[in-house]
C-alpha cells in the first residue's frame, strides 16, 4: 500500500473544489481521489465545517492581529471573555 486512502467522490466534502489549496489531490480511476493517510482528518465533515466557519469569520472581520506571540499568549490567558474579539474586549 502506498500510504494513501481512496475515497469515492461523494465521500469528500464539496470544499474539495473551492480553492487552490486543494490542488494537490490526485484524481484516479473510477471517480476516486487519492488522499495521503496523514491528511484524512482534513477531509472529515467536522474539520471541513470548521474550515468554512473560519473563512466566514475572516470575511466578517472576526479575527485578531497581534504584534507578537507574547501578546497573543497574553490574550489567550486573559480572564476576559474569550469569545469577545472586539477592540474593546
Amino acid at each position: 500500500m502506498n500510504g494513501n486512502v481512496e475515497l469515492h467522490e461523494a465521500e469528500l466534502s464539496a470544499a474539495a473544489n473551492e480553492g487552490p489549496h486543494y490542488s494537490d489531490l490526485q484524481i484516479v480511476t473510477a471517480g476516486f481521489y487519492s488522499v495521503p493517510r496523514s491528511q484524512m482528518y482534513y477531509w472529515s465533515a467536522t474539520w471541513q465545517a470548521g474550515e468554512r466557519e473560519s473563512v466566514r469569520d475572516l470575511q466578517d472581520g472576526r479575527s485578531l492581529m497581534f504584534e507578537s506571540g507574547r501578546d497573543a499568549a497574553a490574550w489567550l490567558l486573559a480572564d476576559d471573555d474569550p469569545d469577545d474579539v472586539s477592540d474593546e474586549g
